[in-house]
């Protein structure tokens, strides 16, 4: 089924991303924070609709992570725009390479065993992800203050990608050593 409550809050979340990008670079901060907070809270609400319902679809599996990159490139690209030191792009092109390895990880999972576990450590990346960003939100149109700045509040992003991608091997190894064990 391709139209169901989980993929239909999805598909809202990557639309909101349009308005997101305009109102992000054109510096309407209200509107940039409640389209942040819809998208994140979207990628919580869709999980849940899904297993509530049992209307868990391939479909809603390859919108899910593709509306939760999307987002963080849309920052991405604000970033540079904002920012286009080196240290900023490094960050931005580290975490790419990461969250990149993370998804064919995640891929040779699923083609491997038909499964993917959403993990806590996966929720976990997310939240922080989201958090740094609501923040940076908050601090560029409202607090100005000059702690956590842009490096840092990238090197929180490339960091929580990276402790997905050490969690995305570790259940790599796990559903091979199951595999072999069966």
């Amino acid at each position: 089924m391709l139209f169901t409550y989980a993929n239909i809050i999805t598909i809202l979340g990557i639309l909101a991303l349009f308005p997101l990008a305009y109102f992000l670079f054109t510096g309407i901060g209200l509107l940039v924070l409640i389209l942040s907070i819809w998208i994140i809270v979207s990628d919580y609400i869709d999980g849940i609709l899904a297993r509530k319902f049992d209307q868990i679809t391939k479909f809603g599996k390859i919108l899910d992570p593709i509306r939760d990159r999307a987002f963080l490139a849309v920052f991405f690209i604000y970033f540079i725009f904002k920012t286009p030191d080196i240290l900023t792009i490094s960050l931005i092109i580290s975490t790419i390479l990461v969250e990149i390895i993370s998804a064919l990880i995640k891929g040779k999972i699923l083609r491997k065993f038909s499964i993917i576990d959403h993990t806590l450590v996966g929720q976990f990346r997310m939240a922080i992800h989201s958090l740094a960003i609501i923040y940076f939100i908050i601090n560029n149109y409202w607090l100005y203050l000059s702690w956590p700045n842009l490096p840092q509040i990238l090197t929180v992003i490339s960091l929580s990608s990276l402790f997905a991608l050490v969690s995305h091997y570790g259940q790599l190894k796990k559903f091979n050593k199951q595999f072999k064990n069966n």
